[in-house]
Formats: C-alpha cells, sequence, structure tokens
C-alpha cells in the first residue's frame, strides 16, 4: 500500500523528523555535538516508567494502586563515524563525556542533554554510564555507543500515593440520541399510553 503523500502540519515546538529531519541527525551533551549521525534505530530505552504497586482484595474486583517508584529513565545512544574529522572530534566528545560518569552525578556536574525527543519526555540532565569502544562495522563505517541515565534531584517528601478515583470522564451522546429531558419525556408518554391501553382492554 502506497504512503500517503498529504503533508499533516503539526503544531509541536519540537518539529517532526520528516520535515526537521536535521535536528534529529545527532545529539548534544552541554552544548556540544556528537560527532557523525545518529545511527539506524540509534536510540534505545530512555522509557518514562512509573512504578506502582498493586493490591489485589480476595473476591473482589480490580485493586488499589500505590505509586511506588518513578526511576529515572536510562538508555545508550549509537552514532555512525565515517571521516577523519569524526574520529578527531569523537576523541573530545569522549574527554567530555567522561566528566559525567555516574557515581560522579551532583547538583552542579550532571550533564545536560538535547535531543528533541528527550524534551518531549522531559528528559534534560544525565550521567554517562558507559562508553563503548568504537567498532568497525564495514566499508569505512564505524559505530560508537554510549549509555546514559538519567539525573534527577530526589524529591523533597515521599512520592508514595494511591489514586482515590478517576477523573470523570462524560460519555459522548450517540447519534440521533435525544437529551434526557426529551428522552424521559418520551418515556412519560410511552407508559401512559400503555396504561391507557391497558384500562380500556385492548390486546
Amino acid at each position: 500500500m502506497a504512503i500517503p503523500t498529504t503533508t499533516i502540519s503539526s503544531s509541536s515546538a519540537l518539529g517532526n523528523p520528516i520535515q526537521s529531519s536535521k535536528d534529529w541527525r545527532t545529539y548534544s551533551i552541554n552544548g556540544t555535538p556528537a560527532p557523525g549521525i545518529i545511527a539506524i534505530d540509534g536510540v534505545r530505552g530512555f522509557s518514562r516508567e512509573t512504578g506502582w504497586d498493586k493490591k489485589k482484595g480476595k473476591g473482589q474486583k480490580g485493586a488499589t494502586l500505590t505509586l511506588t517508584t518513578q526511576p529515572p529513565a536510562e538508555g545508550s545512544i549509537t552514532s555512525w563515524l565515517w571521516l577523519p574529522a569524526h574520529f578527531t572530534a569523537w576523541e573530545s566528545f569522549v574527554d567530555l563525556l567522561l566528566k559525567y560518569q555516574a557515581g560522579k552525578a551532583s547538583d552542579t556536574n550532571a550533564a545536560t542533554i538535547d535531543y528533541p525527543e528527550f524534551a518531549l519526555l522531559e528528559i534534560v540532565n544525565v550521567v554517562v554510564h558507559k562508553i563503548h569502544p568504537r567498532r568497525h562495522i564495514g566499508k569505512n563505517l564505524w559505530s560508537v555507543t554510549v549509555e546514559y541515565i538519567e539525573w534527577v534531584p530526589p524529591p523533597p517528601v515521599s512520592i508514595v500515593s494511591t489514586p482515590i478515583k478517576a477523573d470523570t470522564v462524560v460519555a459522548p451522546e450517540l447519534p440521533g440520541t435525544p437529551p434526557p429531558a426529551v428522552a424521559a419525556a418520551q418515556a412519560a408518554y410511552y407508559q401512559a399510553s400503555a396504561n391507557h391501553a391497558a384500562a380500556a382492554g385492548a390486546p
């Protein structure tokens, strides 16, 4: 099946990878762009996760949910290098990354990461978890992967909480459904007609 060529406008301030592909080709750490370009399917992980404790009552429908954790996002980014300038830039980039390894993070030395999708997920600061060696994948193309862990300060109070009720959602009326007042009047009319027919002995 052919893909429609109709352009769909977007009001997102982040742009999209179709119309703003240049912004999605690489990422930056503290304003320094990573060398080369991000590999195909090169951004892995970075899921925004929420942990819930589920307590099921015996013989009851549903469960009590208690928010217990909001762990930091973790993931990796793989880039491709193929020019001599990329390798020179990569050495400088690694020197920068080594300043932000996990275990050294604090309010002053967690790095700022900039990538359009991360802005949507509110991933702003990271520390470096692993820097993998460069890998030759053929035809003078090299692959480099860095694993990151989101850095967020601990909350001032416990995040443990239990939802009391769901937000009320009013179901939309089906096409042709009369308003409640009209429906009630119709029901009363039909009931009165049935009572009259019964009193008159109608079958």
